[in-house]
């Protein structure tokens, strides 16, 4: 596989605040697996808010819940990146039949 065919195939998670990538999709996946990944990040995401709304009294400090925050945002932020994969095969097949 030359180089080009690795970039067209791989792309950089988004992860603000780093200078290079270091986690990569692969883009030629098969749909049933990026949905299959989109599927499992928000079920966690939602289950992991789900918890955090319905605590009584958390004691957590704002430390805590800054990492809390984060944590949802960069599971999101994945599940993001991966529907654009997903969004983006789909209009090339849509194209594709044209």
């Amino acid at each position: 596989m030359t180089v080009n065919n690795l970039q067209d195939r791989y792309t950089p998670l988004s992860h603000p605040g780093l200078d290079s990538p270091v986690l990569m999709l692969d883009t030629q996946a098969s749909l049933k697996d990026l949905h299959a990944c989109t599927v499992l990040r928000v079920n966690l995401v939602t289950r992991f808010l789900d918890t955090l709304a319905n605590l009584k009294c958390t004691g957590a400090d704002e430390h805590d819940l800054v990492a809390l925050a984060g944590t949802a945002h960069m599971l999101m932020q994945e599940t993001c990146d991966v529907n654009r994969a997903i969004e983006a095969r789909l209009w090339r097949g849509a194209q594709a039949r044209l």
